[in-house]
């Protein structure tokens, strides 16, 4: 069979929408600590001094692979389109006519990829929604997802998005979509990015979420003891270490949206693994402090960026790797220095009390006003995008850029 012709989105999109344009940043706290002597691990994880132009493409009359992810445009596949999905299935996609699903062109359709993992699917699919439902209305759009779990049915009707009408996409089918609505949120072109407007929606996510409970604890351990994926050998022995130093542990997947929330939003300073619960972080209040363990073999700057958007104060050491036998990075086990965190947790402690001290004798400001929402675009301009590679990074980078963050 011969290869199927590939065509890029900004080529065959009938119009483009700036969700953003860049801006200049401010100059945030980023501690770059133990295994960042090497230039290039310093740079990839250094704040960033603009954030990012993001846009959201409106497509007609496409096909979607649903096995594959993979859309198509007059028989050519849309190769940004092509994300998280094994490079067989991208290979293999194709436009089946027997038993395709037509899709009605009464609304246009909002892709949110299959994503069951809470990064993705807060960091990826969320922002992209809510400015399809801004900018578009919440009652001319149809979400286009696979079976939604309890969290993310959570999450949506917090925002109030839980009436924005949705199709639940049937992997055994192929569909046709007369009108869609795809962001580069998608397909992961933003990863490594800083994006403001995404932070605003987790802003008024936050503020819906929040309730007048005290703050259940100053200091947060973010554990990893539900997901097998880049397990650190001696988690428990460091877990039982910070819980005598009074750090509070908590495994997020067990908890509601609303306490995950109402946890992170009042919480002085976070530490914890690398892993999609410390997606939580954008929830955190401006300034706090956020501490990231990353094995070495995974290095993997995305919650640095999370951090910066929402104004943290953030740390990062990197750890060894254990001797683990393949190729999958996912399945290597690591390990922590134990007391190398607890002196990191003291320093963090000193931190804390000389904030609390400074603000006491300093004249408390008024509490600010929430983000208003970005007002609707009043025009619709069309892009001439000069193509680029969807992913720039080479060797490791490149596969860590294509798998799921669990």
């Amino acid at each position: 069979m011969a290869p199927v012709p590939e065509t890029s989105i900004g080529q065959v999109a009938a119009r483009t929408n700036y969700i953003e344009r860049s801006q200049p940043l401010p100059s945030p706290v980023a501690i770059l600590g133990r295994g960042f002597d090497r230039p290039d691990y310093a740079d990839l994880f250094r704040p960033r001094l603009h954030s990012a132009n993001i846009r959201n493409y409106h497509l007609e009359n496409v096909h979607l692979d649903t096995a594959a992810m993979t859309l198509f445009k007059n028989g050519m596949k849309i190769r940004e389109s092509n994300y998280l999905v094994p490079l067989e299935f991208y290979e293999n996609a194709c436009v089946i006519e027997t038993d395709l699903i037509k899709l009605e062109s009464v609304t246009e359709h909002v892709m949110a990829r299959s994503f069951d993992n809470y990064y993705h699917w807060l960091v990826q699919t969320i922002p992209g929604l809510d400015w399809s439902a801004r900018n578009i209305g919440p009652d001319n759009i149809t979400l286009l997802s696979g079976d939604l779990k309890p969290w993310q049915a959570e999450i949506l009707e917090i925002l109030g998005y839980d009436r924005v009408s949705r199709i639940a996409l049937d992997p055994r089918h192929h569909y046709f979509i007369p009108r869609l609505e795809y962001s580069e949120f998608q397909n992961g072109s933003t990863a490594f990015e800083i994006s403001l407007s995404a932070q605003r929606v987790y802003d008024r996510l936050a503020a819906a979420a929040m309730d007048g409970t005290p703050v259940d604890a100053k200091i947060l351990y973010v554990a990893r003891t539900d997901s097998a994926n880049r397990a650190a050998e001696n988690e428990e022995a460091l877990i039982r270490l910070l819980e005598a130093e009074g750090v509070r542990v908590v495994v997020p997947g067990s908890l509601s949206v609303p306490q995950q929330v109402n946890l992170f939003g009042k919480a002085r300073a976070v530490l914890g693994p690398h892993g999609a619960g410390l997606t939580n972080v954008v929830f955190c209040r401006p300034g706090t402090i956020f501490y990231e363990l990353l094995p070495s073999h995974y290095l993997n700057p995305c919650f640095s960026r999370l951090a910066q958007a929402a104004g943290l104060e953030y740390q990062i050491d990197l750890f060894d790797s254990a001797e683990t036998v393949g190729e999958d990075p996912h399945m290597r086990g690591w390990i922590l220095d134990t007391d190398l965190i607890l002196s990191r947790v003291v320093e963090i402690k000193h931190r804390i009390s000389a904030a609390r001290s400074k603000r006491t004798a300093a004249p408390i400001p008024p509490e600010p006003e929430a983000a208003s929402p970005l007002p609707l675009l009043a025009e619709t301009t069309h892009l001439v995008i000069r193509e680029k590679p969807a992913v720039e990074a080479s060797g490791f980078l490149s596969r860590v850029w294509r798998r799921v963050l669990q």
